[in-house]
């Protein structure tokens, strides 16, 4: 009987390992990781001020300092739309990358909305965007609506 489940467990796990979707992984040019973090960094140079000093700086250092940083994401959605085109979507799933793409992606400036939406639509359906950071990019972009959750229905256990 013992055998009997060694031998399951290993033809189960074999039959598990070997169904399952290899994705084969980008190596990206050292260079573009090197540029990648910068753009990471930039993401959020002047939104950290902001937010740690949020009670101590003035309307308008506030304003300049975002003013600062909506060059700073307009460029990086330029850069990041570049890279996508060139290399897809990236991710630590399919590339030797840690890049948080949907992050600077979140940041699109008003001008680049529809171009980024119709990218990440475009990358949705080839399969190389994982499917939260699509919906995190869209709600973003789509003005960050209200979730509604309807927890109580009418023959729900809790009524």
């Amino acid at each position: 009987m013992h055998r009997l489940i060694i031998v399951f467990s290993l033809v189960f796990n074999f039959c598990v390992i070997n169904s399952q979707e290899k994705v084969e992984k980008k190596i990206l040019p050292d260079i573009l990781i090197l540029e990648l973090k910068s753009i990471t960094q930039s993401d959020q140079k002047y939104r950290s001020i902001i937010v740690e000093n949020r009670e101590s700086l003035s309307k308008k250092d506030k304003d300049s300092l975002w003013v600062l940083q909506d060059e700073i994401d307009i460029n990086n959605t330029i850069r990041v739309i570049e890279i996508i085109k060139e290399y897809g979507y990236i991710s630590s799933s399919n590339s030797n990358s840690n890049f948080p793409m949907h992050i600077i992606l979140m940041h699109t400036p008003n001008n680049l909305k529809s171009e980024v939406l119709e990218l990440i639509e475009k990358e949705n359906r080839a399969g190389r965007i994982v499917k939260s950071s699509y919906g995190l990019i869209k709600w973003h972009l789509e003005g960050r609506k209200e979730v509604k959750l309807d927890y109580f229905k009418k023959n729900d256990s809790t009524n």
